[in-house]
């Protein structure tokens, strides 16, 4: 599961292959259970994060809530004191959850495999995808006293 192989599309293009961790996290079914947990993990955390608001006259009626919210984060004091975070973006990036973005992004990248398991299993097969994989075989290797095209371009 882990070793790296060399892999030829139908022109005889050398493709280069990602690293087996890689492989595994974003390309093995395997991973799909690990992803599937942290699925609903980010689901709960924002659901939870957003579902109170809804009843909360103070999000959804005079907008009070909201506005404490905007004030407090773009709060800068009159000079000379200064704001409790100097850096615009290091605030900006505070603002946001630094576990649910990195859990998010990281869902992104493993959307193939974390669609074994769930509603994406069903969807994507009915919807079609507009995307289709080159047919693989495996790369022709060098005969005896012949160069590697790698050593050759070096």
């Amino acid at each position: 599961m882990f070793r790296v192989t060399r892999v030829a599309d139908e022109k005889g293009n050398v493709l280069i292959q990602d690293p087996p961790i890689a492989r595994f996290l974003f390309q093995s079914s395997a991973a799909a259970w690990l992803w599937l947990v942290v699925r609903v993990y980010v689901g709960y955390e924002w659901l939870s994060s957003g579902l109170h608001k809804l009843g909360d006259p103070a999000w959804f009626g005079d907008g009070q809530a909201i506005l404490v919210y905007w004030k407090r984060a773009v709060a800068i004091p009159e000079p000379p004191a200064r704001p409790l975070i100097t850096y615009d973006w290091f605030r900006a990036f505070l603002q946001l959850n630094p576990t649910l973005l990195l859990l998010s992004m990281l869902l992104l990248l493993a959307w193939k495999n974390a669609g074994y398991i769930g509603l994406d299993r069903m969807l994507l097969p009915a919807l079609g995808t507009p995307w289709g994989q080159p047919a693989l075989r495996p790369a022709a290797k060098p005969r005896a006293g012949e160069d590697m095209p790698a050593a050759r371009a070096a």
